[in-house]
């Protein structure tokens, strides 16, 4: 069992959706911040501070849990990636003897882990550049070493696509051997049930 590039469970966010939500969100805790304390409507004074405070805090509650998953996507993106990365690298940079089945399952296994997950890998480092600006947009710093890291994972993505295509020429006469045997132990198995 293999992992499809270490894909999290949450899809890939409509930054504008989010952009337009949050603009939206922050336009409205203005709005209540504007309001004024007490409002008196004929003989009838009204303190609407409490209900201020708690509008505006909810607002704020509201932008916190949208920039909160998008800070979270970003992260938890670069984590799975970055650990996708690491642990086809190292898989692949394991020698495969001649007879051992089990790391020649094991290499293929992460050839066809690269070749499931490069489209959608591929096409995910401008929408966490696109997500980390709008986070800049409202206000929301991402660390120097996520900034740093999104610089430099594809490369390193890169890289182990290089390294996987290499690994592959390398096991293709490994693949063709084992495929022999088990051509020559099905056509055992297959006499001697014949022999009954």
């Amino acid at each position: 069992e293999g992992e499809e590039g270490g894909s999290s469970d949450k899809a890939l966010p409509s930054l504008p959706a989010f952009d337009t939500r949050i603009t939206e969100l922050k336009d409205i805790t203005s709005e209540i911040k504007e309001m004024q304390n007490t409002i008196s409507e004929g003989w009838l004074k009204i303190d609407a501070k409490p209900i201020k405070t708690v509008l505006g805090k909810t607002s704020t509650q509201w932008v916190d849990a949208h920039t909160a998953y998008l800070r979270d996507y970003v992260d938890n993106t670069m984590s799975d990636l970055q650990g996708f990365i690491s642990r086809v690298q190292a898989g692949l940079a394991e020698e495969v003897e001649e007879n051992d089945s089990e790391k020649l399952i094991e290499a293929m296994t992460y050839v066809r882990d690269v070749r499931l997950a490069s489209d959608r890998i591929d096409g995910i480092f401008e929408p966490l550049k696109g997500t980390i600006a709008l986070l800049k947009k409202f206000g929301i710093a991402t660390p120097d070493e996520t900034v740093e890291t999104l610089e430099n994972i594809p490369f390193s993505w890169e890289n182990t696509k290089k390294q996987t295509y290499n690994k592959r020429e390398v096991l293709g006469p490994l693949q063709s051997m084992q495929q022999d045997r088990v051509r020559q132990d099905t056509d055992e198995f297959r006499n001697r049930v014949s022999e009954f």
